[in-house]
Formats: C-alpha cells, structure tokens, sequence
C-alpha cells in the first residue's frame, strides 16, 4: 500500500479570505502536532491570493513543470481546473497519517459547511478513489468513478473490468469511504499516547475515530461536532 492523498476545495466554493487563514492556522496546527512518517499537510493559498516566486522545479509527483515558491512550501503553478486551492501528502503505508488528512478536512468541512471539497486517493485509502465532503458529510464522487470505469471498459474491452468501480461505489453508498481498521497497531504514537485514552478504550476505537478526535483537539473545534 501506498497512500497519496490529494485534496482541493473546489472552484464553485472558494473560501473567504478570513475562511481561508483559518483554514492555514488550522493545518498548522495539526502539522506541528502531529508526528508524519513522510509528508505533512500541503494546502497552499492559489496563486493570485499573495505574491510568488516562479521558477522551474518538479518534486510533486501529480505535477511536472513550473512551480511555484509560497511561504508554506512548494505547490503547482496552476491548479486542477476546478480546484481553488489543493495540496498533496504523501504517507506511504502510515495509515494513522492518511486518516489525520480525512479527519483534518472533515473538521474543516464542518468549520466552513460552505466549502465543497474533494479528497482523493488511488491507493486504497478511499475505497470509491474520490470523495466529495461537506458539512461533514462524506459522499462518493460519481463523476470520479464513472470516468475510470468507462476508461478501465475502454482499455480493455471487457466488462469485469468494471466491477471493482461497481465495487467501490457500493462500499461508498454504504458509507465505508476509508480504509479503517483497529488503532491499537498505533497505540505508540506519541500524538495518541497524548490523549489519555486507557487500553480498553483504545480496543474499541478505530484509526478514524481516534484520529477525528486528535484533529478536532488540535485544532481547537469542539469534538462531536454536528455534521
């Protein structure tokens, strides 16, 4: 497994400007608390809300040409053409970091309900491949999905090559959008250890419940917050 996570928030929902420095705080929040096996939160603000510096780099594997130079890190020049503003992390096989990405942008999306943002990953980590969130809600980007599987059809002439989109779609209408499992293979990091949540609870907690919580704390958002 191999987790790469790519997040936008859409185009059609661009985030005020006070919206958007929250959003910043936030993520920097969450990077300093929390301890990343690879890459870390990458949001970077889009090109025309501060001054960059251009020049030609290629590091981002979703990305190949001119990057550019903001204060927080290395981003694509121009963004995704529905994305206002994206980010990439890398997490390899951590699946405790990949499910502090998911809880990050579902406390965001709850924060900000106006926002519609999208998180992908075709490594396994979101099962349907993309997922549109808002409000807190979790739902499967069909457009996603019927695209691949109208490629995967193309590609190969054979109709089985549809059935792992039929597949994912299924896991995502029953509301299995995350690859989740016990936290207790993680029950050493230093963030969770941190919580002061005692063995049995640990035993009864997902990735995912953990890690909401985590987020949520270090951010400062009220945990349980209303969907």
């Amino acid at each position: 497994m191999s987790y790469s996570l790519t997040y936008s928030i859409s185009r059609k929902t661009p985030p005020s400007a006070k919206a958007l420095k929250e959003i910043l705080s936030a993520q920097g929040a969450v990077n300093a608390a929390c301890s990343w096996s690879h890459e870390r939160l990458s949001l970077a603000a889009p090109q025309e809300a501060r001054p960059v510096l251009t020049f030609p780099f290629t590091r981002f594997g979703f990305a190949s040409g001119p990057m550019t130079l903001h204060a927080d890190g290395l981003v694509p020049r121009e963004p995704a053409a529905d994305a206002f503003a994206q980010g990439t992390t890398r997490v390899r096989n951590n699946a405790w970091n990949a499910h502090v990405v998911a809880a990050f942008w579902r406390t965001v999306s709850r924060l900000h309900p106006q926002l519609l943002i999208e998180l992908r990953d075709e490594g396994g980590f979101v099962i349907p491949g993309s997922v549109w969130i808002r409000g807190g809600n979790v739902e499967v980007n069909r457009a996603y999905l019927n695209q691949e599987r109208a490629r995967a059809l193309e590609l190969t002439g054979d109709p089985r090559a549809a059935e792992p989109y039929v597949l994912a779609e299924l896991h995502g209408l029953a509301g299995h959008f995350f690859a989740d499992g016990p936290v207790v293979e993680y029950a050493e990091v230093p963030e969770i250890q941190n919580l002061d949540l005692n063995w049995q609870e640990l035993e009864a907690m997902s990735i995912s419940d953990v890690a909401q919580r985590f987020v949520e704390g270090a951010i400062k958002a009220p945990v349980g917050a209303a969907a």
